[in-house]
């Protein structure tokens, strides 16, 4: 598991989710990127954080979840 930093642009705050699954920086901020970046190399506990938010995040896309939530879809048009 590798934890992730990203620009805060576009849909992406949005595949992170809430609380957020990655570190999201401002966009074009390199400086505040690199921060983020080191804080993670050299912070366990953030590193853990991201890492254990990432892997709940995942489970949000999951096949068998976008399943039963299609079907549920379906259900209430019926």
């Amino acid at each position: 598991d590798v934890p992730t930093v990203a620009y805060r642009v576009g849909g992406i705050p949005d595949v992170a989710g809430h609380p957020p699954a990655f570190a999201l920086v401002p966009p074009r901020d390199r400086e505040q990127l690199v921060r983020q970046v080191s804080a993670l190399l050299t912070d366990p506990d953030l590193r853990r954080t991201f890492i254990e938010q990432g892997r709940k995040r995942v489970q949000s896309f999951s096949i068998g979840l976008a399943r039963e939530q299609m079907l549920g879809l379906y259900r209430s048009l019926a």
